[in-house]
């Protein structure tokens, strides 16, 4: 049996998806999933009693599997999982909300996973504001954690018409500028934009992986 040192679980997101495709309560139940990439692959398999939060997770996942809408960063998938050393920290925006933001590269990929803090595995909610994780919220704490230069403000204007680029340059920033250990992270994520070269997505879960 495998374990993992779950570090993040969107509550929220499990609470929204699961009803949409099954609305029976969670029993006893044994949950295969299985991952594999071109160069690495992971198999896991647990047993999952009751409706906590690992419980609900495991079965929104395996729905995603079996639909074929679990991927890989490669793939263009709606949802994509990866193991990758990445960065972390909790990032408080200009309007005093928090997100926690996991950053990484995977090739030529940067690649930024954003969501509300209150979603991290022993925050406390007196511990401060949690923001949501959409793609403005979350664009707002990563601008907050990668403030503009001179010269990158004048380039920032010059793409006022095409905020979507100054968006990826913003993520490339952020994720750039992280401090702190890498650690070898799995998880599954919800891509919310992507280009060529970049990724935001807001994860369903981030775990630790020794």
């Amino acid at each position: 049996m495998s374990f993992k040192y779950y570090l993040y679980i969107s509550g929220a997101k499990v609470d929204m998806m699961l009803p949409q495709f099954d609305p029976r309560p969670a029993g006893e139940r044994h949950t295969e999933l299985a991952f594999s990439l071109k160069v690495l692959s992971a198999k896991r398999s647990t047993t999952t009693n009751g409706g906590g939060n690992v419980a609900r997770l495991e079965r929104v996942l395996r729905h995603l599997q079996d639909n074929d809408m679990l991927g890989t960063v490669e793939e263009h998938s709606a949802f994509f999982w990866a193991l990758m050393p990445m960065r972390w920290d909790i990032v408080q925006t200009e309007i005093g909300g928090r997100i926690a933001m996991f950053g990484g590269f995977l090739d030529e990929m940067t690649i930024a996973l954003g969501g509300s803090s209150r979603h991290l595995i022993g925050w406390q909610e007196t511990d401060g504001a949690a923001s949501g994780s959409n793609t403005p919220a979350l664009l707002q704490g990563i601008k907050t954690a990668a403030p503009l230069e001179e010269e990158q403000i004048l380039e920032a204007v010059s793409d006022e018409l095409h905020p979507e680029l100054d968006a990826f340059t913003t993520v490339q920033r952020a994720v750039s500028r992280m401090t702190g250990p890498e650690q070898q992270l799995e998880f599954v994520a919800k891509t919310l934009i992507r280009d060529s070269h970049t990724i935001l997505a807001s994860p369903l879960y981030v775990a630790l992986v020794d």
